[in-house]
């Protein structure tokens, strides 16, 4: 790959002159195209390391810095050269001017400091009134600053506050020998109109009137220099690029420091400017700290928009989604864990913010932190001040908006056994939220110590019990072999909960010998909800005394630690969905037939199995799923209809792509270590198997990985490895099709060579199955008005293409190979058939 074809993953981190972080900045980064305009790369806010979402783009690309400063819209502040590089990764620390901030949010109206602004920790004795005096404020502008202060009087030692910047310090963590020189307590004018008034005012607004004259001019000059900003001198050191812009006042007295610190700026070449610019080679380095993103998980790389969250240092936060992942940020916070549902829309639900409760792990073996699950304020740990009034009603036992919600009766008072791992904890309220029952019996978890109660694998906040479901839908007993309460067993409700649970990883762990640590429930029966025979829920083994409550335990959560959250990929945004999860309502709109509770049901071992097969890219999946939803008429078939085993010599066709015959189950079985044979053989058509055996025949079982083909976009070829012809060839290229739209296909980055006008126009001379001589002749026979083959549509001419093709590859090779029938063709016979009707078509 040369140079210039060559693409870096980059993204910016914001400090100020003095190598302070800036956290929360409000910010886009452009990139000119080859029509030398801008087009939008990303958008967001600065995290919690001042870090910007990464991008990826190629080498010489000139990308574009601009910041919003207090209500004005963004400002361009810095241009750079994307350098070429060794590496494969850089990080642009970008030095943006904290006064050039500033003193434009002073412009704009926006409260002094805030983007530079100290922190005031309360200690014992602290007042408000005494606070301000310290900072040279009012209780006004404090509470401003804090809107958390709800009683001027009542303040916390401990607590945080904002205060407002100081001019003085303003100055000091500028340029020192450039910036305008401030008395730190300057003194107000004063006249017989004014001196009352101005001596009440904090000393900063009056000084901020005295250098009125200085900051506009300044403002004058950044708006100038922005404009015509130049281009950046470059040095990549260990992967970070550093580098310097110079912004100065028209009289040189006023200047922000702008991308980096290792190398000197290059001269501004206005004459007036006499001001030495000093290089902070020293200062930088060992004030930031250094930038860790974990890409495989919650960063955006392809610079699509995303939405970045900025975390309390004392908080970690599970964005908890509805296909039963969970994204953990700020994993090192031992102070609290907030809880975030994101449902299948996009939309955000804050469940919650519980106090981290630090114990000794029960059995030994350090420590632990368990979160309770109660909702009165005490269980929480968090005092109603330091919530908002929304924040107050959303505790961890209760949560509703529309359709997502639930509520949890605390059926544990006995033996307080309130207290989950902040994991389990995420995965239970999870499941509650994507079932939205509101009549949920939580019969208990651990102890405040770990402890397990009466049920000795309670230990450590890793196992649940709840009630099972009623049909009056009362947090009421429900006992499943006691026929007296029969009538009010929910067995739908029942199936959703389990499996719900069970996405969310509960039931799944596997033991040394590879067993699974089921959830537990009892065999029983009930002739009013149809289950005559001895029945067990699924994901469930039996075990006595489970007849009343359903046990949640072997949890294996689908989690990952991240420092950015990203949506997940949705056709309207404009944006593919390479490497992300196929969502509940993309699959719909290729499947509209089936109804919405089976897709939900299969829709996570899906998902797995794309990324177990490396079924990733919009396209793969794309074919991929139009096969599957073809073979199993759109997941409502799990095994071939219309045959039985004897006709497949006890092999029938399962799964969802119909995996038949004694060696496909054989060699499916040695693969993922079970046994498919003799009686076995119902298993393949039985979850995960039945979608998991669908990705080992795309990549693992056939001649050719179906991977490489769907890259190539040959649905011709891959529908005649899959079907052996092509038996509903249409009604497979009517699914593709909806995968396009449904994926977003023509905006994907990964088609390679690929024409986007013809992504759905599929031509036999294009395909490699103009390779395979008895596929050939069955592209013929398929098309021949003169057969009775379906589902395809009739072509004379596609069908003459399909036989000239075939008569070809006889001249060169002879025979079918291995088979001495194609289709029921001796290859003698279709020679001969073949040559008659190029003759008649």
């Amino acid at each position: 790959m040369s140079n210039t074809q060559k693409k870096i993953t980059a993204w910016f981190i914001l400090l100020d002159a003095k190598s302070k972080l800036l956290k929360n900045i409000e910010y886009k980064v452009t990139a000119v195209n080859n029509n030398n305009e801008e087009e939008y790369v990303v958008k967001g806010k600065t995290n919690s390391k001042g870090a910007t979402y990464e991008f990826i783009k190629p080498v010489n690309t000139v990308l574009y810095l601009y910041i919003k400063t207090g209500t004005k819209d963004f400002e361009k502040v810095a241009k750079i050269l994307l350098p070429q590089t060794k590496r494969s990764q850089l990080k642009i620390r970008a030095r943006v001017s904290a006064i050039l901030i500033d003193s434009k949010l002073k412009k704009y109206g926006n409260e002094a400091g805030s983007i530079k602004r100290k922190d005031h920790k309360i200690v014992k004795g602290d007042t408000l009134e005494s606070i301000a005096k310290k900072y040279n404020t009012d209780i006004t502008q404090l509470k401003i600053l804090n809107p958390k202060i709800k009683n001027i009087h009542k303040i916390f030692a401990g607590d945080w506050l904002k205060v407002p910047m100081q001019i003085g310090d303003g100055g000091k963590e500028s340029e020192d020998k450039s910036s305008p020189s401030v008395s730190k307590n300057p003194t107000a004018k004063k006249n017989k109109d004014n001196e009352s008034k101005d001596s009440k005012q904090p000393w900063y607004k009056k000084t901020w009137d005295s250098i009125k004259d200085v900051t506009d001019k300044a403002d004058a000059a950044i708006d100038k220099t922005e404009e015509v900003i130049k281009q950046s001198q470059q040095k990549i050191i260990n992967g970070t690029l550093d580098v310097k812009e110079h912004v100065a006042d028209a009289s040189g007295k006023l200047h922000g420091t702008l991308f980096g610190d290792n190398t000197k700026p290059f001269k501004n070449n206005d004459t007036n400017n006499s001001s030495k610019t000093e290089s902070s080679d020293s200062k930088s380095k060992s004030n930031e700290p250094q930038l860790d993103i974990k890409k495989e998980v919650g960063n955006n790389q392809k610079g699509n928009p995303a939405e970045q969250i900025t975390y309390d240092s004392d908080t970690t936060v599970y964005h908890i989604y509805h296909d039963g992942h969970i994204e953990r940020a700020n994993r090192q916070a031992v102070g609290y864990a907030a809880f975030i549902y994101h449902d299948e829309s996009g939309s955000k639900h804050f469940l919650g913010k519980t106090k981290y409760l630090k114990i000794p792990r029960y059995g030994g073996g350090g420590h632990i932190y368990l979160v309770n699950i109660g909702g009165d304020k005490k269980s929480n740990g968090i005092d109603d001040n330091n919530l908002s009034n929304i924040e107050k009603e959303k505790r961890l036992s209760k949560y509703r908006k529309g359709n997502i919600g639930y509520s949890i009766y605390m059926n544990s008072q006995q033996y307080q056994r309130y207290y989950l791992s902040g994991v389990a904890m995420a995965t239970f309220l999870g499941a509650l939220c994507k079932l939205g029952y509101d009549d949920i019996s939580f019969n208990g978890a651990s102890k405040v110590d770990g402890g397990p109660g009466p049920s000795s694998s309670h230990t450590n906040g890793k196992c649940i019990d709840v009630r099972y479901l009623r049909k009056d839908r009362k947090a009421l007993e429900m006992i499943l072999n006691n026929h007296s309460h029969d009538s009010q067993y929910d067995h739908d409700r029942n199936l959703k909960l389990v499996n719900t649970l069970y996405e969310f990883g509960w039931g799944k762990r596997k033991r040394p010998n590879d067993s699974i640590v089921k959830m537990l429930s009892v065999y029983f029966t009930n002739s009013q909800a149809g289950i005559n025979k001895s029945y067990i829920l699924p994901h469930c083994g039996p075990y006595k005394g489970h007849d009343n409550h359903l046990h949640l335990q072997g949890l294996v959560a689908n989690i990952k630690d991240i420092d950015v959250i990203h949506k997940t990929s949705r056709s309207e945004t404009g944006i593919c969905s390479c490497n992300t999860d196929l969502t509940l309502e993309q699959l719909r709109k290729i499947c509209t037939v089936r109804d919405k509770s089976t897709l939900e049901s299969i829709l996570p071992h899906l998902n797995k199995t794309l990324k177990n097969y490396k079924i990733t890219t919009c396209l793969r999946k794309a074919h991929f799923i139009a096969q599957l939803a073809h073979e199993s008429a759109e997941f409502k078939y799990n095994e071939e209809i219309g045959t039985t085993d004897a006709h497949y010599g006890g092999y029938k066709g399962r799964g969802y792509i119909q995996i038949s015959l004694k060696g496909a189950y054989e060699s499916y079985g040695k693969y993922v270590k079970v046994n498919f044979l003799g009686s076995n053989n119902v298993k393949m058509a039985q979850l995960p198997y039945s979608i998991d055996s669908a990705g080992w025949f795309w990549t693992k079982f056939k001649w050719k990985d179906l991977n490489e083909l769907a890259d190539k976009n040959d649905i011709i070829c891959i529908s005649a490895i899959v079907n052996g012809g092509f038996n509903g060839f249409d009604d497979r290229l009517k699914y593709f099709k909806r995968g396009v739209e449904s994926l977003n296909l023509k905006s994907c980055k990964n088609l390679n060579s690929i024409n986007l006008t013809h992504l759905t126009t599929f031509n036999f001379p294009d395909s490699m199955v103009t390779e395979m001589i008895g596929e050939s002749f069955g592209w013929g026979l398929w098309h021949d008005p003169a057969k009775n083959k379906s589902g395809v549509t009739k072509s004379v001419v596609v069908a003459k293409e399909g036989y000239v093709h075939f008569i070809r590859l006889a001249n060169k090779k002879g025979s079918f190979g291995k088979s001495e029938k194609r289709y029921g063709w001796t290859y003698d016979d279709a020679v001969n058939y073949a040559k008659q009707r190029v003759d008649k078509l």
